[in-house]
């Protein structure tokens, strides 16, 4: 009897360790998704190309925009995912 506990009680902790990963796997994908231009840049890093000289304004401005469009295209899907279940 105390073995099966044992045993259900490991099964259960490596069940629970398991969704933390696969659960912190999923939003780290989901922030990368909302938040890259299609070169992979973010925000962040769009910002920092820009204050070091790499890309003039109007490339920043460009690149921003479609970040921005592509979140807001992210947040329609969604809603019509979610609005359909």
């Amino acid at each position: 009897m105390g073995d099966i506990l044992l045993a259900s009680g490991i099964l259960i902790g490596l069940i629970i360790i398991m969704t933390i990963i696969l659960l912190s796997l999923r939003k780290r994908l989901i922030s990368r998704e909302g938040n890259s231009a299609p070169g992979g840049f973010s925000l962040h890093e769009l910002k920092q190309l820009r204050a070091r000289g790499d890309l003039t304004e109007e490339e920043y401005n460009r690149a921003r925009d479609v970040i921005i469009q592509q979140a807001k295209q992210s947040d329609i899907t969604v809603a019509e995912r979610d609005a359909g279940t």
